[in-house]
């Protein structure tokens, strides 16, 4: 069974990962750090925590053993973004189908993941894969 976790700062992912759990008929869920990254501050301090792979303490529906995961989550200075890194931390990343949602930078940490799916600059339209 598939299930798709998300986290998203701008909204962008969450909307990939409500899209991709419709398409795929799969439940959807939240990963929240329960942190504002909004505004230059937030930006700043979510690229210091990305780049120096910085975890912190996050929610979420803890993935039961025979569930296939779809994670969709953007990029934050080409690495994880702390909420992202600490999920990955605890749930085996061979489970892992990863949906990077971006900009333009393409995520440096790809080893360990099932499988990585690029999406760039994706607004409305979603690939499936």
């Amino acid at each position: 069974m598939e299930v798709v976790y998300y986290f998203s700062r701008s909204g962008r992912s969450e909307f990939v990962a409500n899209e991709l759990s419709k398409r795929r008929n799969a439940q959807v869920f939240k990963i929240d750090d329960h942190r504002d990254w909004s505004g230059f501050k937030g930006m700043f301090w979510g690229g210091y925590h990305a780049t120096f792979r910085i975890g912190i303490p996050i929610d979420y529906r803890k993935p039961h053993d025979d569930e296939e995961i779809i994670l969709v989550f953007p990029v934050w200075a080409s690495a994880l973004p702390p909420a992202v890194r600490t999920f990955c931390k605890e749930v085996s990343k061979a489970r892992i189908t990863a949906v990077v949602t971006s900009s333009g930078s393409l995520l440096k940490e790809r080893k360990g993941f099932k499988k990585v799916v690029d999406l760039v600059k994706v607004d409305a339209e979603i690939v499936d894969f």
